[in-house]
């Protein structure tokens, strides 16, 4: 195969690789000639496919538990680790979001009622809203009040 034409096959590949890597705001990749082959890029090019729906989950799943955005370095996301670790950190943000939609009315419940006894708004810890026991512990403290 010529040189233009093994070029004219693999530029459709890597236009998506560096698309895919854009969406998920990863710098233009640079090829070494010898990666230069269906053989390479294609599973390249799938991982990042695999990758990009969880990297948009994590971002949405944060967002909803009110977390700042994720900023992921390279090999978060294109490492040999990247699809199960992003899916055990999109699996602790799902526990997190259920957690936080049993928890936000208890705490809410809190500071009405301290806004009612005149007391200052409660500025409730991490462990304190997602802890093992932080539910029956938020609704022992809201019976107390």
């Amino acid at each position: 195969m010529t040189q233009l034409n093994k070029r004219k096959n693999l530029d459709p590949l890597v236009a998506e690789i560096q698309k895919l890597r854009d969406r998920m705001n990863l710098p233009p990749r640079e090829f070494k000639e010898a990666e230069m082959t269906k053989e390479v890029l294609t599973p390249i090019r799938d991982q990042l496919r695999d990758v990009l729906p969880l990297h948009d989950e994590i971002h949405s799943l944060r967002s909803k538990c009110d977390m700042p955005p994720r900023e992921f370095v390279e090999k978060e996301l294109t490492g040999p680790r990247a699809i199960p670790e992003r899916k055990a950190e999109r699996d602790d943000l799902l526990a997190r979001l259920a957690a936080k939609r049993d928890i936000d009315p208890v705490l809410g419940q809190i500071q009405r009622l301290r806004a009612q006894l005149e007391l200052k708004p409660r500025t409730f810890t991490e462990a304190e809203m997602f802890g093992p026991t932080a539910l029956q512990d938020r609704t022992h403290e809201r019976g107390q009040l």
